[in-house]
Formats: structure tokens, C-alpha cells, sequence
């Protein structure tokens, strides 16, 4: 193969404003530290430092080619290489100073892209940010995804993919870095290994660079196509299976931010600036630390394909269990596994039934590229959105805007696509395409965790209820708007059981305890210490979820890891304790039920209230009568709820691993979760990113500066966030007293009795719910209610 020379006349597939000149890379850049493979990129490409020409600039940019590094144009597959004499793919790096804003970023303003250029039709943009996370955890992240890419060109002849053009020439990979600073050197040296970056392209003709046109660079675009895999410090992130010539080419493009700026702008480079020239069909996101199935791009792009009405979607995520599952040994990772698996996906899959998921909870999801949508990525579009002007044209500040700006773009979206005026988009899961994802392994990083997903949710909820009219805009079938409205009374529910989960989990405690401790002359498990061990322990349990308000407070998990680490292990054992009173009350019903003797029961005058009475016929009988009064027809169903919906989770994914091994973890842990991780959530409800309060409006932010706009508006989150809590803790104290306080008679009996008829039937009537839902949908898809037919 014979490569252009660096000067003639421009190939027919660039725009003939474009510079045609391939300019070898420049000594090494001041911007960015050294990359380690700096030396060797140079040699192979026989760059010279002494006569390097200047940028070419087209009206507000800079744009330049250098030339390939010669053991990635050798290592190209024949079958891939143009031979019609036109410059091949795989022949030059392109490299596009970007200044301004990235709302600027258009043809008419003289940039464009790589795959534009050469004339290749974008089916799929799949964005990747990088914010300084682990390099080998990134490194893993990328050559999932350029894996899930490269399947795509064996899919065979016949499919969507092989028509027209190669399979490889429809999709783009978007590594975006958030800053050029401050982040591993080696991650330079992965990025030169695939081709995507040279050394010292930045430094050249500094000045002009920095400011060319009067303005700073915001961005440096990078763009080629690489037959290579992902390499860390010169080694494959994972061995190579088959001969690296035989790899199918990906076009990757680098978009390194010159500043450090928030995890939405990196959003926004990809949805609004890339997609706009672009224009792919769908843009599907990829969080660094998530590791996608070799088939799971194309999964999530059939579904897209087979339903034009599809709007955006979901993977399957669930968490990184290691070699031979080696992280299930951390029963922090076992209860997430199977709140993954069961719990997470039965809401996932119940929203699916109504075509609006509001929450895509997960960094594996994909969107059709609706330009409207990608409008509301940029500041001016989302600060209209977000506040109302007065007659005088000033903001006015909206009641919803500290919640709002807890939406991330990726929970924005779904909602304004789904509502979108006009049409009727919709949104679902998709189980087909799986990924796997890193999860917290300790307490603060899980109460960071949860923090950040409960404000998120918590805000798309109650955002919907704001937009309740537009969904009357739509043209969504009457059906489909009452389905909606029925998740929105579904979700309510699940907040109120949120909200009360702290009183429901210290009753169900306190009064499984006391029942198994009672009669003392043979309480469970310590005889007649049982009731004192009981008072201890409760007393314990109070005093540790007073902790849990002090560290909630503060906010600062990694700071006071030792202490959730504590308070977690704590309420562990507590949940297990009460666990084990639990089945000692079952396996006595169940023996005293199948005796032969029965005798009635009645009540006695207690100290301490009305108190089962124990005739002789059964020292258990007391046990009977707390089942006969809470009914059959309350613990039925919660039995259900528990072990037949949960199990039945196996069913839509075909495993049932979790069953096995996480499902005791996660019911240990289930009052750890109540107590620590959602009142640490439900106490920073108005928190915003590194722990600050958000005490400022969007426009006042940009009108009078961040710093300003602190001092002079930080009261009003912090009052609304002591409401918040105050309301919290008053409600949970209310229904704590009003269970066990006695009035007379034997009020303070059957008040314990209703409230946990009322608990159960709360919590199984949710369960109950989504489990429809999963049977609706599952079932629904086998016969194929929701879909075309499949692709070939």
C-alpha cells in the first residue's frame, strides 16, 4: 500500500475549504504531561521539530492532519483498505482546536468531523467520559465498548450493519476527558497506543492556539480509525484471542476539555456539539467503571430499530462479581447483586409497562437522536426552562429548582422525550443488552452512592407530578396516559413507604423481638434474660440511629468511613437477630397449628398493657393469636410478595444465581439500608456536587458569580433542609408513639396489631404490583405485543 504525499490537491471527500496538509507531530506538548510512548510515536512517523508548518485556520478554528504511526497503518486488514485512490481511513490523525462555546460548534461556523467528511452515515454515537477514575478501570470500560462495536461486523452480509458500507464505518466511539490536567500520564499512553493522540500537536504555534480569533480553546478534538486494542503501560487490557491484523477498525474520536467543568458538559459536547454534525440515530452512553456484554450494543440498537416510537432505553446493569464471583465475599456487593437483579429490575421493568421510565438508574443507556431533546443540553435553554422571567425581565426564582438541578442530563431527558409535545415517544428497559458495572465495596462509598440516586430519583418524581399537563400535549393513547398515571401513584407510594421506612424498620424490630422473648420463663434465645438482652439492644439501636443523624449532617462519608462502617455492622446484626426470632415464631406456629389441642385464648391485665394469657394447652399459643389477629389475609400475601414475586425475577434474564447467593445478604442488610443510607439521603435532599448546598439559582449563579451568590443565598437551602428534616424525624416519631404508647384497655395491643397489618400490605401491594408488571411485560414480549418482528 502506497500512502499520499503531504501536498496535491484535495480528495472529493473534503470540503475544499479544508487543509489538506499532513503536518508530523511537534515536540511534546507543555499542556499535557509526557505520554510514555512519546518517543516512540515520533520515530515511527520520522517527525521533525525544525520545520513544522502553522495551523490552517478556517474563520474560528484550527484543523490539521498528521500522519498515522506506521505499526498502526501496518497492522490494518487488507479487506479494509480503500483501493479506488482515495486516501485510506487509517492514514492520518485529525486534530480541531475548538474555541468558544460548544453551542458554536457547527458547520456554518467551519468545523465538521472526521466521519462527515469522508462521507460516513453516523447509525450510533456512543459517548464514554473519563473524569480522572482509575486507569485500568477505564481501560476496561473502552475495550468492552470497542468489542461490543467490532461485533458488529461479523454479524454477516445480510444484516443492517454489512448494507451499504462496512458495519465499523456506522459508529463512532466519543472519549471525552474532562480536564487536560491533573489526571494519570498513563492515560496518554493508552490513547497514543490506539492512534486517537500524538505528543506536542497542542504546543505548535502556541500563541494562535491558545487564543486564535481573541478566544481560548475550550476543547482539542482528536479523531481517527484504529485497528488496534486497548493497551495499558504496552498490554492488552485483556489477551488476545485471535491475530491482532484480523481486528476490525473503530473510528474513535478524543475530546479533551481544556478545564475541568462538570460531568453535564461532558453530555453536552457529545448530545449537543458531536450529534449535531453527526446526526446518528441514536447516541448510547457508557459510564467509565461499566463493561458492556460483547453483544450489547447491537441488543440495545435492535430495539431502537424494531420500534420507531422507541425513545430511549435502558441496558441491564449488574454489578462486577470478579473471577468465580470472587466479590460476593463482601456482603456489601452481594446485597447490591441482588437489588440489582430483583428489586431495582422489577421497578425497571414495571415503568417499561408504561413506556416512561423516569429514572434510567444505571450508566448503560441510549437515546434516538431528537434534536429538540439535545436543545435542552445547553445553559440558555435549561435556565428558561427552569425559572420564569417578570414583567421587568428579571428571573424569578421557581420552587423546584433546587430539585431540578439534581437531575443529571441523563435523567432529564427520558421525561422531555416522553412528554415531548406532539408525540408520543416512550421508554423501556431492555434485557437483552447486559453490562456489567464496578459498585461501591464499602459503607461511605455506598451512602455516597445512595445519596446521589435518591436526591436524582427523588427529583424526577416530583418533577413528573409538575408536568402532569403536558402529558395531555402528547399523543399518547388515552391507555397509555391512565398507565402513566398509575406510576405516578405508584411512585408516590413508594416515596411514602421511603418516608416511614424508618419508624416501619424499628417497630417490625422491636416487636418481633419482644414477641419471640415473651413468655419470659421461656423467651428466645437467652430464657428469662431475654427481655433484658431485648431492652439492650434497643436501646443500642436508638442510640446508633441518633448517630446516624450527626453523620448525615455533616456529610461527609469518607471522613467518618470508620463510623458507617459501625453503624452498618450494628444494624447487620440487629436484622440478623430479628431474622432469627422471626423463623423461631414460624416454626412454633406452624408445630402449634398442626397439634391436635387448641385451646382459646383470652387476655390478661399486665403492667405494661393487655398481655396474651397461657392456659396450659400451649406455652406457644401466644404466638397463634397474634397470627389470628393480623389475619391470614395480610400474611398471605406477604409471604407472596417475598417468595414467590422475588424468585420469580429469575425468570426474564434466565438466572438465578442471586437467589442463592445474595438474597440472605441483602435481607441482613436491609435495616442497615433504611437506617443509614436513606436517612443519610432524606437529610441531604438539597446537597449539591462536592457537598455544597445549593444555594443559588442557575441565573444568579451566571449573573453575579458563584461566590457572591453563596453568601447571599445560602440561607434558603439550608432552612428548607432543616424542614425536611424536621418533617422526617416528627412523622417516624409519630407513628413510633402512637403504636406504643398505651392509652387504656387494650388500645396499645391491637394499635400494634394494625400497624403491622398496615405495614405489610403496604410493602406487599408494592412487590405485588411490580411483579404484575414484570409477568405483563415479559409476556407481552414472548408474544410479541410490544415489538416488531426481529432482525435478521
Amino acid at each position: 500500500m502506497s500512502y499520499p504525499e503531504a501536498s496535491g490537491s484535495p480528495p472529493s471527500y473534503l470540503d475544499s475549504s479544508e487543509s489538506t496538509d499532513i503536518i508530523p507531530p511537534s515536540p511534546d506538548s507543555p499542556h499535557l504531561p509526557r505520554s510514555p510512548y512519546a518517543s516512540d510515536s515520533r520515530s515511527r512517523t520520522g517527525a521533525s521539530s525544525e520545520s513544522l508548518p502553522r495551523y490552517s485556520q478556517l474563520r474560528c478554528r484550527f484543523s490539521a492532519k498528521y500522519p498515522m504511526p506506521l505499526h498502526i497503518r501496518t497492522t490494518v486488514w487488507a479487506k479494509y483498505i480503500n483501493r479506488d485512490g482515495k486516501r485510506s481511513d487509517f492514514d492520518y490523525l485529525r486534530y480541531t482546536a475548538i474555541n468558544g462555546d460548544l453551542d458554536d460548534f457547527l458547520p456554518e461556523n467551519g468545523y465538521s468531523l472526521r466521519p462527515a467528511l469522508f462521507g460516513h452515515g453516523t447509525e450510533a454515537l456512543v459517548c464514554v467520559p473519563f473524569a480522572g477514575e482509575n486507569v485500568e478501570m477505564f481501560a476496561r470500560t473502552l475495550h468492552s465498548v470497542m468489542e461490543s462495536v467490532r461485533e458488529l461486523s461479523f454479524l454477516g452480509p445480510s444484516s443492517f450493519w454489512n448494507v451499504g458500507a462496512p458495519a465499523w464505518q456506522k459508529v463512532v466511539v466519543c472519549v471525552v476527558v474532562d480536564s487536560t490536567h491533573a489526571f494519570d500520564e498513563r492515560i496518554l499512553g493508552l490513547f497514543v497506543a490506539l492512534g486517537v493522540y500524538q505528543d506536542g500537536i497542542m504546543a505548535q504555534d502556541k500563541g494562535a492556539v491558545e487564543k486564535p480569533n481573541g478566544n481560548s480553546v475550550a476543547a482539542h478534538v482528536f479523531e481517527c480509525t484504529s485497528p488496534m486494542p486497548v493497551m495499558v503501560d504496552g498490554e492488552p487490557v485483556q489477551p488476545a484471542t485471535t491475530n491482532l491484523a484480523t481486528l476490525a477498525p473503530v473510528q474513535l474520536m478524543l475530546c479533551l476539555k481544556a478545564h475541568k467543568t462538570e460531568r453535564t458538559t461532558s453530555h453536552r459536547w457529545a448530545y449537543g456539539a458531536f450529534a449535531r454534525i453527526l446526526e446518528p440515530n441514536i447516541i448510547i452512553h457508557v459510564d467509565t467503571g461499566t463493561y458492556l456484554h460483547r453483544n450489547a450494543i447491537f441488543q440495545l440498537w435492535k430495539e431502537f430499530h424494531q420500534d420507531p416510537l422507541l425513545g430511549g432505553a435502558a441496558g441491564t446493569l449488574s454489578p462486577d462479581l470478579g473471577k468465580y464471583c470472587r466479590a460476593l465475599v463482601n456482603p456489601l456487593v452481594a446485597a447490591q447483586n441482588f437489588e440489582c437483579k430483583a428489586v431495582s429490575q422489577l421497578e425497571a421493568l414495571m415503568e417499561s409497562t408504561t413506556g416512561y421510565m423516569s429514572v434510567f438508574t444505571g450508566s448503560f443507556f441510549a437515546y434516538r437522536y431528537v434534536p429538540y431533546c439535545m436543545e435542552l443540553l445547553s445553559d440558555r435553554h435549561r435556565l428558561s426552562a427552569m425559572t420564569g422571567t417578570n414583567g421587568q425581565g428579571r428571573r424569578q426564582h421557581s420552587r423546584s429548582d433546587e430539585f431540578k438541578r439534581q437531575l443529571d442530563d441523563d435523567r432529564l431527558l427520558p421525561r422531555e422525550i416522553v412528554l415531548q409535545e406532539g408525540h408520543k415517544w416512550r421508554t423501556r428497559l431492555v434485557l437483552s443488552a447486559r453490562a456489567n458495572s464496578d459498585v461501591p465495596t464499602s459503607a461511605a462509598s455506598l451512602v455516597e452512592q445512595h445519596c446521589r440516586h435518591l436526591r436524582q430519583s427523588s427529583a424526577a418524581s416530583f418533577d413528573l407530578f409538575r408536568k402532569t399537563a403536558s402529558l395531555r400535549r402528547t399523543d399518547h393513547s388515552i391507555l397509555r396516559q391512565c398507565a402513566i398515571f398509575v406510576q405516578m401513584a405508584h411512585n408516590l407510594h413508594a416515596w411514602l413507604l421511603l418516608w416511614f421506612s424508618l419508624s416501619g424498620c424499628l417497630l417490625t424490630t422491636f416487636l418481633i423481638n419482644d414477641a419471640a422473648g415473651s413468655p419470659p420463663s421461656t423467651g428466645f434465645p437467652f430464657g428469662s434474660s431475654t427481655p433484658t438482652v431485648n431492652a439492650a439492644i434497643q436501646i443500642g439501636y436508638i442510640c446508633f440511629l441518633l448517630l446516624q443523624f450527626l453523620l448525615a449532617l455533616s456529610h461527609r462519608p469518607q471522613r467518618f468511613a470508620g463510623l458507617y462502617t459501625l453503624s452498618m455492622t450494628v444494624f447487620s446484626l440487629v436484622q440478623l437477630y430479628t431474622l432469627v426470632s422471626l423463623l423461631y415464631l414460624t416454626k412454633h406456629l406452624v408445630d402449634y397449628r398442626n397439634a391436635d389441642h387448641v385451646v382459646p385464648l383470652k387476655l390478661t391485665k399486665h403492667p405494661g398493657g393487655f398481655h396474651p394469657d397461657l392456659p396450659g394447652a400451649g406455652k406457644y399459643e401466644f404466638i397463634n393469636r397474634y397470627y389470628t389477629d393480623i389475619g391470614p389475609a395480610t400474611v398471605i400475601p406477604t409471604l407472596i410478595a417475598i417468595l414467590d414475586v422475588y424468585p420469580a425475577t429469575a425468570l426474564p434474564n434466565l438466572d438465578s444465581l442471586h437467589l442463592i447467593t445474595s438474597w440472605a445478604q441483602y435481607l441482613i442488610l436491609w435495616s442497615a439500608k433504611v437506617n443509614v443510607l436513606n436517612t443519610s439521603a432524606i437529610c441531604n435532599l438539597y446537597r449539591g456536587p462536592n457537598h455544597q448546598w445549593q444555594s443559588s439559582t442557575p441565573e444568579e449563579a451566571l449573573e453575579h458569580g458563584q461566590a457572591e451568590t453563596k453568601t447571599a443565598h445560602a440561607g434558603r437551602p439550608r432552612l428548607k433542609a432543616a424542614l425536611v428534616v424536621a418533617a422526617y424525624v416528627l412523622c417516624n416519631l409519630a407513628v413510633c408513639l402512637a403504636t406504643f404508647i398505651s392509652v387504656g384497655g387494650g388500645g396499645a395491643y391491637w394499635r400494634r396489631i394494625w400497624f403491622l397489618r398496615l405495614w405489610m400490605w403496604a410493602n406487599a401491594s408494592l412487590v405485588l404490583v411490580r411483579g404484575a408488571a414484570m409477568v405483563w411485560f415479559t409476556g407481552g414480549r414472548m408474544v410479541g405485543f410490544w415489538v416488531e418482528p426481529r432482525v435478521v
